[in-house]
């Protein structure tokens, strides 16, 4: 029997989601819940392999159980488990040929922008507190020319392990309220700090350090030392990710 798993976590504590020796992982969490419950070793599935530090409200796991159990009495289980800092929010059977990852049609990451000059309290753990002056219209110059990129070779990580060369996203933005600026991003799949070497160079050029004729000699030249800084994972939320037909959710 396979389970799907909707996922939450607040990242600030985690040294990402997949499984590593000796750290605090959100993959790590959720299994050593999983092996109190059945008391056995059970291994799950991520739909995407978040960053130390970056969190989520739509991550889907799932793993496989010979029992075919209550979905309500297995979340319930995990929660009364896991810390505060990582949720169960809802559970559902799936087919056996569901995979989390393989199966994901589009994945929406948020970029959480807070641009006033004193520093937050609220959203601390949530936000890139950014408190240099940016011109908004060049940044809205710079998504239409991100919108437009396929070789994205000059915003991955060096390290970078995800294969092929082509992506597709769709980004835009909103002011959710002021001073506080949503970054969406949609796309079949991201290289390793994708999203977040493109903030950093994006808000470069909102800040008027290169201009739209140096945001294309960087991607051309598809090296990553031409881009600039990593934003901070604080501000990276994986929002949802779609399937289709969609997981229908039990709880």
């Amino acid at each position: 029997m396979r389970y799907a798993l909707l996922i939450e976590y607040n990242g600030k504590l985690f040294s990402g989601w997949q499984v590593q020796p000796s750290k605090r992982t959100v993959q790590g969490e959720i299994e050593r819940a999983l092996k109190i419950i059945f008391k056995r070793d059970i291994r799950i599935l991520g739909a995407g392999r978040t960053d130390a530090g970056v969190h989520a409200t739509g991550q889907v796991a799932t793993f496989d159980v010979e029992e075919d159990c209550p979905p309500k009495k297995i979340l319930s289980s995990l929660n009364g488990i896991l810390a505060k800092d990582v949720s169960i929010v809802s559970i559902s059977r799936v087919g056996d040929d569901f995979h989390p990852r393989f199966s994901a049609k589009t994945k929406i990451y948020e970029y959480r922008l807070l641009t006033r000059y004193s520093r937050p309290s609220l959203f601390a753990d949530t936000v890139w507190h950014y408190r240099y002056p940016l011109d908004f219209k060049k940044i809205e110059e710079g998504i239409g020319f991100f919108n437009k990129l396929r070789d994205f070779s000059a915003f991955k990580a060096a390290d970078n392990e995800c294969k092929g060369d082509i992506r597709e996203i769709e980004l835009s933005h909103i002011e959710v309220e002021p001073s506080l600026y949503v970054f969406i991003f949609k796309g079949r799949a991201f290289y390793k700090n994708m999203i977040r070497i493109i903030m950093g160079t994006l808000l470069r050029l909102g800040r008027g350090d290169i201009g739209m004729k140096e945001l294309l000699e960087i991607a051309k030249s598809g090296d990553r030392k031409r881009a600039f800084e990593t934003a901070p994972a604080c501000g990276l939320i994986l929002r949802k990710v779609i399937y289709d037909p969609d997981i229908k959710w039990e709880i």
